[in-house]
């Protein structure tokens, strides 16, 4: 999903309101209304009711399949420069 999603007024009687595509009600647990915070310069759509359902591990491995980037992620540990762990060498002893 893109980060901005342009969406266009919609005449709703006397008053204007936008569509909001279903992706994007279920994602963000809209289905109970929109709370509307005006900025100076922007406005903020908030769920009016926290989201309160969990996912199922079977429904959270489907969720996160879906995600590309979720390997990338991991992929870091791989260049983390620890091939060899310095505090796992034998010590040397001190006897003279």
């Amino acid at each position: 999903m893109k980060p901005f999603l342009e969406c266009k007024l919609t005449a709703i009687g006397n008053s204007r309101g936008i569509r909001v595509p279903q992706a994007v009600i279920e994602k963000y647990g809209l289905e109970g209304g929109i709370l509307v915070e005006t900025l100076e310069d922007r406005l903020v759509l908030r769920p009016a009711k926290p989201m309160t359902s969990k996912l199922s591990w079977k429904e959270t491995y489907k969720a996160m399949a879906k995600d590309e980037g979720l390997e990338s992620d991991w992929a870091t540990a791989d260049q983390d420069g620890l091939e060899e762990i310095p505090w796992d060498e034998p010590k040397k002893s001190r006897t003279k």
